[in-house]
């Protein structure tokens, strides 16, 4: 009985080295272009300006992805393609300091004049870090990128058509099941607020009940919670794993 139960372990551990990832597709067509004086901005459906302040101001789309249950996010990989070039040439407007509407002081334009005067394809960095937080028992990873690329010299600009989101993630020390609470009303915020909805379907409800599944693991009580990672990885691959004790049965 140890040795099968130690090949198993060995078998897990073996699947476990395989990074477990959430992937997610994103598509943009032609930005809307709006002229501020003698510059102009980009935006997207969903997007928001963003950007360091006297540098171009660029259309940022959030990232706001479901994780598998009680795992948190260890890293992001950004694949843009499908590039597409808008014709003409464009200065685009630099980021300004917010400015409270109290403040009277002179105001003071910014602008990065030497990244203005490179050709360098801007921004080096097309997304930021990812986050982990808990709504009601559900993990999500938050982060945000842009799909467009600027050479300010120039005037270029393109974007990508597709971009692809790839989060790593790995299973959480803390245990968030009890936080867990789908009401209907609850349900209902979560899948407005991820951007995929359909991972709700592998989280075990609050009475302690499963949804639907395909991988059933029998074990003995003392194992039962070592296979978390387990769940947790197949659960990534939209396929939904119980862990039930032999003494259960």
């Amino acid at each position: 009985m140890k040795n099968s139960i130690f090949t198993l372990l060995l078998i897990a551990a073996s699947v476990f080295a395989k990074a477990q990832t959430v992937e997610h597709t994103y598509h943009f067509g032609k930005p809307e272009i709006q002229q501020v004086g003698e510059y102009q901005t980009l935006s997207f459906e969903q997007s928001v300006q963003n950007g360091t302040v006297g540098e171009p101001l660029l259309p940022w789309q959030s990232i706001s992805l479901m994780l598998p249950q009680n795992t948190e996010a260890t890293a992001i990989h950004v694949t843009l393609s499908d590039f597409a070039e808008l014709e003409g040439q464009y200065n685009l407007m630099p980021a300004q300091r917010p400015r409270p509407i109290s403040d009277d002081s002179p105001f003071v334009f910014e602008k990065n004049e030497a990244l203005y005067h490179s050709n360098e394809a801007y921004p080096n960095k097309e997304f930021n870090t990812v986050s982990t937080q808990v709504l009601n028992g559900v993990s999500f990873a938050f982060g945000g990128f842009t799909p467009v690329k600027y050479k300010p010299a120039s005037g270029q600009v393109s974007y990508a058509q597709t971009v692809t989101v790839t989060v790593e993630y790995q299973a959480s020390r803390a245990d968030n099941s009890k936080k867990l609470w789908l009401r209907p009303e609850t349900r209902n915020s979560i899948s407005r607020l991820a951007q995929n909805s359909e991972m709700l379907d592998s989280y075990a409800r609050r009475d302690g009940a499963l949804p639907e599944y395909e991988m059933l693991l029998i074990t003995s009580q003392n194992y039962v919670e070592s296979f978390a990672d387990y769940v947790a990885l197949y659960a990534g691959r939209g396929i939904r794993v119980r862990v039930v004790a032999l003494n259960d049965i």
